[in-house]
């Protein structure tokens, strides 16, 4: 059995501009902090040739409004104000398994490798996105590729949840390559969501 737990913590700024019966014009911004942890409980075994993982666990979030801003506008009038924001908390509880199928080398270099995977999971949330709390159905799809010419991977991933209230889907492209002799990686992405929301990233990460 294995335990896993992660924290966190972020800082960002939000700005909007927002127009009210073609008449009232509003510009502001504010700035946010939150606070996130996990933990999850999971285990793996070898059925045949597929590695199961069954996993529970739980994500906890906090965010607040630290300071904020608006400014309205008619015409030549004009007024400054703030807003307050009610803190956002969010809870999320699963269940779930990892079907992992791994294939050696077959062809190419001899250590490459690839695996394909399937994620069903039961969860339960309360406050995540917005929404109201309910329990749900989800499944997630992964494949990843490892070259070991230039010691690279490759991971595509697709991820749907659904309760009474909500549908939520996600697909994300991803690169990593080894550098310094595996001492640091370097990495791109690209995620898009089911409201139609496209992210890029790219990371440069060391270790000593």
């Amino acid at each position: 059995m294995l335990l896993d737990y992660y924290g966190g913590a972020a800082l960002g700024l939000h700005g909007y501009e927002l127009r009210y019966d073609d008449l009232i014009d509003a510009d502001g911004d504010f700035t946010y902090g939150g606070l996130f942890a996990g933990a999850a409980l999971s285990g793996e075994t070898l059925f045949i040739d597929m590695v199961l993982r069954p996993r529970i666990g739980f994500d906890l979030g906090y965010a607040a409004a630290l300071s904020s801003g608006v400014t309205a506008s008619d015409g030549g009038l004009s007024d400054t104000g703030s807003i307050a924001f009610d803190p956002a908390i969010g809870l999320r509880t699963y269940l779930e398994t990892d079907f992992l199928f791994k294939d050696g080398a077959k062809q190419g270099s001899p250590g490459d490798r690839s695996a394909f995977g399937i994620t069903p999971r039961v969860f339960c949330e309360d406050g995540f996105g917005g929404q109201e709390a309910g329990c749900g159905v989800g499944v997630g799809l992964i494949w990843e590729s490892h070259k070991a010419a230039d010691e690279t991977d490759w991971r595509l991933s697709m991820d749907y949840d659904e309760t009474s209230s909500l549908q939520r889907g996600s697909v994300e492209l991803s690169r990593e390559r080894q550098i310094l002799q595996g001492a640091g990686s370097v990495s791109s992405g690209i995620r898009a969501d089911t409201n139609g929301t496209p992210s890029l990233q790219h990371g440069y990460e060391i270790t000593w």
